[in-house]
This record gives structure tokens, sequence and C-alpha cells, in this order.
């Protein structure tokens, strides 16, 4: 299906992604633990994050 005829055929790239902080609030943590992911996991996030600061 085309939605409107052109020349163009070439795909630009517009920006590339790249890694962005990510912060876990309560209610985050509450409902991943209610999926039965241990509060361990979260314990050594953070003290991964603590570590490197």
């Amino acid at each position: 299906m085309n939605k409107f005829t052109t020349d163009h055929d070439i795909l630009e790239v517009y920006k590339l992604s790249a890694p962005r902080p990510l912060f876990l609030n309560r209610q985050d943590i509450l409902l991943l633990e209610s999926r039965n992911i241990p509060h361990v996991n979260f314990l050594n996030l953070q003290n991964q994050y603590h570590f490197g600061l």
C-alpha cells in the first residue's frame, strides 16, 4: 500500500538512541514485587547505584 508517491528512496536517521537513567519509584517496586520479583534484587540495584556515586 502506497500512501503517496515520491522519488526519495533513502532512509535518514534523525537521532541515535542513547542510554538514559532509569529510576524506580515505590509504586514500580510494589508492582514488580507483586510479580514475584524478590526485593533483594531492588536492594542490589540500590547498592550498585550508591557505590557508583
